[in-house]
């Protein structure tokens, strides 16, 4: 729990920098708990920054390449906290198997709270301002059992960066590494939906305007009389002048 309890203390620890991530509701045992947080971080990315997961002007770059760093440490949570290698050993030869092992385990060296922090600096700093992800876990004290797993995976892994929130309107006798964790916050329902409405969350900031092309130049209309100056024909040779017919002379017995 945090350490000092008094709202006040949490206001001024979230205000400008808090995401409100979608809250864990029902988390069947499935659930990968590190994918499960890092889409709601994306969706939430998206939110605060609405258009760099689809557009392509210049100015985005940054924040595509925090989405694009994200998305790649989704995709390695995806494959290695599963069975995927079980699924395709029937399929593959031994050579193939190995090299699945092989990508599989070099993905694992990668999920570690140190590259996951790298990850979401990107995403902050592209926000322009630090940021603390707020995740609650509604109707704790209801959904207790579903709800520790996920939250056991969140406190071992070290989550970066994260605040959260068990949501509860009955008391939940914690055990001593929840009551330690100063990210850890109890809170009823009121209290929360409080909370959220006076804490709102910090777009990033606006895109900059482009400048505008500079005028395009169009050389001076030409006469008739001056095409030879015309500077995109350049110079014209001059047209040949029709000769004179020459004097038709009488002869003396015509007169």
């Amino acid at each position: 729990m945090l350490s000092i309890h008094d709202p006040d203390t949490i206001k001024k620890k979230l205000a400008g920098r808090a995401a409100w991530l979608c809250p864990v509701e029902h988390t069947p045992a499935s659930t990968n708990y590190l994918v499960a947080t890092l889409v709601r971080i994306e969706q939430e990315f998206n939110n605060l920054a609405p258009g760099v997961s689809h557009s392509g002007f210049h100015g985005l770059a940054h924040g595509q390449k925090a989405l694009d760093d994200l998305h790649q440490f989704q995709q390695d949570a995806a494959g290695y906290f599963s069975d995927y290698l079980e699924q395709v050993k029937p399929d593959l030869d031994t050579d193939a198997y190995a090299i699945e092992v092989l990508r599989h385990s070099r993905a694992g060296l990668t999920l570690n709270n140190k590259n996951l922090g790298k990850v979401l600096d990107g995403l902050s700093s592209h926000l322009g301002h630090e940021v603390l992800w707020c995740l609650s876990f509604v109707d704790f004290d209801i959904h207790f059992a579903q709800h520790v797993p996920f939250l056991n995976f969140l406190l071992r892994f070290n989550f970066p960066n994260m605040v959260i929130f068990l949501v509860r309107d009955e008391a939940v006798q914690l055990s001593e590494p929840y009551e330690r964790a100063n990210t850890i916050i109890g809170l009823d329902t009121q209290e929360m939906y409080d909370l959220i409405a006076e804490i709102k969350p910090t777009l990033a900031p606006p895109l900059p305007v482009p400048a505008p092309p500079p005028p395009v130049a169009f050389p001076p209309l030409t006469t008739p009389d001056d095409e030879d100056d015309d500077p995109l024909l350049g110079e014209q040779p001059k047209p040949r002048k029709k000769p004179k017919p020459a004097p038709k002379y009488r002869s003396i017995d015509e007169e």
